[in-house]
């Protein structure tokens, strides 16, 4: 059947779900369609094969599955169809995707479709800026600027969840950038500790200190109100990409040279790992000392990274702040943000049920704090700001940024 459904609250009642035709029973409900009208497929999807992924703002966020239906049979399903997720617990969307491939499926007769859609955040990767020149300006003044002049018609206008941050920004220019870096090289001006998503309704949010807490804290010990107990927990400090010392290749001699860290040196024994770091617009001292404070600081210590799995906890979201507890693993309420959820059906018993992957904690050498990576820096920079002072950016043209963020 055809179900209709509010697309500016998406606030589902279970009376909503009866109504539409939607079982409050299940798990979850999928929807195919337009923003308007969409088909409810639930009772269509092989629960075994769906894997809906949430990764915030490093990287498209997926929904894949199986449909036991012919595609000639699927006349909603179409090229770029939009997908929504809705989680019965919640009463809400969950996911919202669109359809990027469709694949007939069950020989010999082929009565089988999987379904692989991506999110509706990955819309800043497929949205390209040829050249933007800003003067001047307030941060909110050049978001605003370039979600007027850029921003795909799914995506909403609002800019309600965007903060004012920092002062006057330095004059920037965007060319042969997606949308999605050009947010994040103007955030990493106006504030190192900045940061962003696209939420399931398509509303950009910006922010310094946004209260996102997860739905319950991590405690694997003793968890009392407000907290959980995972049914897994795995915690790890990796460094495969440290370095202590690096060599800055300017594109003159005065922006080029070595800079060491010598707390991170002594700390290590004497051990020095070099690093180098290819920045052809790097022509000053000022400039070369920055990107190396810049890069140093995300690349001289481990990561820590970690995983805990949670069945039938609702509302785990990418972005998220938890904290997670563990004394056998040497954590006391620390601080993480979440970086990708994974959602799966399954069924440990009559009742289907929603089981979470959180991934927590980490962040990629030298990367901004909205998770680019800085990692074979690469040839020229397209879009760039002052380096040598706070907040500062700087992005290579293939789109790799290193920040003064920690």
């Amino acid at each position: 059947m055809v179900a209709t459904y509010d697309d500016a609250g998406d606030t589902y009642e279970d009376t909503d779900f009866l109504w539409e035709g939607l079982d409050p029973a299940l798990a979850m409900s999928v929807l195919i369609g337009n923003r308007s009208a969409a088909e409810d497929l639930t009772a269509d999807v092989d629960w075994d094969t769906f894997v809906a992924t949430d990764n915030g703002t490093n990287g498209r966020s997926l929904v894949n599955f199986r449909l036991n239906r012919s595609l000639t049979s699927l006349t909603t399903v179409t090229d770029q169809a939009l997908v929504k997720v809705v989680n019965h617990a919640l009463h809400t969307e969950s996911h919202r995707a669109f359809v990027r491939s469709r694949k007939p499926v069950g020989k010999p007769m082929y009565d089988a479709t999987d379904i692989i859609a991506d999110d509706i955040g990955g819309l800043l990767d497929d949205t390209f800026i040829p050249i933007e020149i800003r003067p001047g300006e307030t941060m909110v003044a050049r978001i605003t600027a370039l979600w007027f002049f850029y921003r795909p018609d799914f995506l909403d206008d609002a800019l309600t969840f965007v903060v004012s941050i920092g002062g006057t920004l330095p004059e920037q220019t965007f060319a042969g950038v997606t949308l999605r870096q050009a947010i994040e090289a103007t955030i990493s001006q106006a504030s190192s500790s900045a940061d962003y998503y696209v939420d399931a309704l398509g509303r950009l949010h910006i922010f310094t200190s946004e209260t996102n807490p997860a739905p319950f804290n991590i405690d694997a010990d003793a968890p009392t109100g407000g907290e959980v107990a995972p049914e897994t927990l795995d915690i790890e400090y990796e460094s495969n990409s440290y370095a202590n010392e690096v060599y800055i290749q300017g594109g003159t001699p005065e922006g080029s040279g070595w800079f060491s860290d010598v707390v991170a040196i002594a700390a290590a024994s004497g051990l020095v790992r070099q690093a180098v770091v290819q920045a052809p617009d790097c022509t000053t001292a000022a400039m070369a000392t920055a990107l190396s404070n810049m890069y140093l600081g995300r690349v001289k210590s481990g990561v820590p990274r970690g995983m805990f799995r949670i069945t039938d906890v609702d509302g785990w979201q990418a972005g998220q702040n938890v904290l997670v507890t563990d004394a056998a693993k040497g954590l006391s309420a620390q601080n993480f943000r979440i970086r990708k959820v994974t959602t799966r059906v399954v069924r440990p018993g009559a009742t289907p049920a929603r089981r979470y992957d959180v991934e927590f904690g980490g962040s990629s050498a030298g990367g901004s704090p909205m998770g680019s990576i800085s990692e074979n820096l690469g040839s020229g920079q397209l879009v760039y700001g002052n380096l040598g002072g706070q907040s500062n950016v700087y992005i290579t043209s293939e789109g790799v940024t290193v920040t003064d963020s920690t």
